[in-house]
Formats: structure tokens, C-alpha cells, sequence
């Protein structure tokens, strides 16, 4: 995160770069959790995550 917006030539540049859940309509401790260690229901929940985080992004995006 830190070396994306030291990339970012000004303030406007650095105020289009955020975390990925930051869109998530359920970010609850804001982590995206590692699957490998949840066995077929680790993999299952980041899906859910990557899936309506995503859908977030493409109405933000949309309505912009």
C-alpha cells in the first residue's frame, strides 16, 4: 500500500488508492484471511468476500 501511493504523483492521485475491502459491505476486521488454512470453507469465504467486494466495486464504479 505504502510503495502504490508514493508511485502517486499528488494528492489526487493518492486519494484513488484504497484497500480492497475497503468496498466490502461486510469488512469485518478488514483482512482478507489466507484459505489455505480453512480447509474447503477457507476457500468458500474468500470467495464470498472477493465475490460481493467486487460487485461493490463495479457499482462505485458504475455511478461514477
Amino acid at each position: 500500500f505504502r510503495d502504490i501511493l508514493s508511485l502517486a504523483a499528488n494528492d489526487s492521485q493518492k486519494s484513488k488508492v484504497s484497500l480492497f475491502r475497503d468496498d466490502d459491505p461486510d469488512p469485518q476486521d478488514g483482512d482478507v484471511p489466507d484459505p489455505y488454512f480453512g480447509g474447503r470453507r477457507g476457500f468458500d469465504n474468500v470467495f464470498d468476500i472477493v465475490d460481493r467486494t467486487v460487485k461493490q466495486i463495479m457499482k462505485r464504479l458504475i455511478s461514477e
